[in-house]
């Protein structure tokens, strides 16, 4: 699944339209439908991608998997890794036993 597709389906779960949704987390629709086309050019601010769970109502899972799928690591992760050289050490042993 595709970032776009995901978002699709949690709006739709949610029942929020891209209207709203661009409401409530105040960007500009033509921000949000470079989102939603998959615009080769779009890079996924991460905060923009925090409100977008938040406003929603986002489970934890689906948090993580609007971040996943954006290419980009939750801030608590970004976090982790500069406080802690170990955690870093961890993720990358993890990442190459995949």
């Amino acid at each position: 699944m595709t970032f776009q597709d995901y978002l699709k389906s949690l709006l739709k779960k949610y029942g929020v339209t891209q209207c709203r949704l661009c409401e409530l987390i105040a960007i500009d629709p033509a921000h949000l439908s470079r989102m939603l086309r998959s615009d080769a050019r779009f890079i996924f601010q991460p905060n923009n991608l925090e409100k977008i769970a938040l406003f929603l109502g986002c489970t934890p899972d689906e948090r993580c998997e609007i971040f996943r799928l954006a290419g980009k690591m939750p801030p608590e992760i970004i976090t982790a890794f500069c406080k802690s050289p170990e955690a870093a050490t961890k993720f990358r042993e993890l990442a190459k036993a995949l």
